[in-house]
């Protein structure tokens, strides 16, 4: 019984360490069919002109492959992920977003994977994942870049497809925004682009008194056993 009970402690203090504080991170939760719609997440268009100017601003949707850019539109975890592939030639800026509970001045370990790309064209773009300070909508509010690609203007056609982290951010607030953005500026090129984000997570840092304990029940688990065998 005494084994069982630290066992089950050993267990408890090691998923609270490791527990996952967003919402259907890797956007296997079904959607039931429904563009641009994700369990747990925001979807919005950021920036689009006012009067539209050329293509409508691209939206993502749970996918399980695209088809330009070979080789990058493909998930890092489980089945699906958020994505999508478009022809225009708008400036945009669009992306999800999802807030959370943090404890100010706690640390947090941020991981995941992105993708995208786009053909050769005369402007600039760009791929980004964000935790911003507090619940906000505010895309640009202050914050922690976590992971960041951007195709310069005027350079050649460009694709990646890489994961980041684990990147350390501390929560100033008692909520944290994490933003997944996707944007390119205005240009009259009309050039196929992709874009794609998967397998995030967010894991609070153990603290070192939290390690200890770990290493004891760990020890102590091993002693019980020991002692069990002799």
């Amino acid at each position: 019984m005494k084994k069982l009970v630290l066992l089950c402690a050993v267990l408890a203090i090691a998923g609270s360490a490791q527990a996952n504080l967003l919402s259907n991170g890797s956007f296997e939760e079904d959607n039931w069919g429904m563009s641009g719609y994700f369990p747990g997440w925001t979807q919005a268009v950021f920036y689009y002109p006012d009067p539209p100017w050329g293509t409508q601003a691209p939206v993502l949707k749970r996918i399980a492959s695209y088809g330009i850019f070979v080789g990058t539109g493909v998930p890092f975890d489980g089945s699906y992920f958020a994505g999508t592939d478009f022809g225009g030639h708008a400036k945009f800026h669009i992306g999800l977003y999802q807030s959370f509970a943090t404890t100010p001045g706690q640390e947090y370990l941020v991981s995941g994977g992105f993708m995208g790309g786009v053909e050769a064209s005369n402007d600039t773009a760009w791929w980004e994942v964000k935790i911003a300070n507090g619940t906000t909508t505010d895309p640009d509010a202050a914050g922690t870049v976590i992971a960041k690609k951007e195709r310069a203007a005027g350079a050649g056609g460009f694709s990646f497809r890489e994961t980041f982290g684990p990147v350390i951010f501390t929560a100033t607030e008692s909520t944290s925004t994490m933003f997944l953005k996707w944007g390119r500026v205005q240009s009259a090129d009309y050039r196929l682009e992709a874009c794609g984000f998967d397998a995030l997570s967010v894991e609070l840092v153990p603290e070192p008194g939290s390690l200890l304990a770990l290493a004891s029940g760990l020890a102590g688990f091993a002693g019980l056993a020991l002692r069990k065998r002799s």
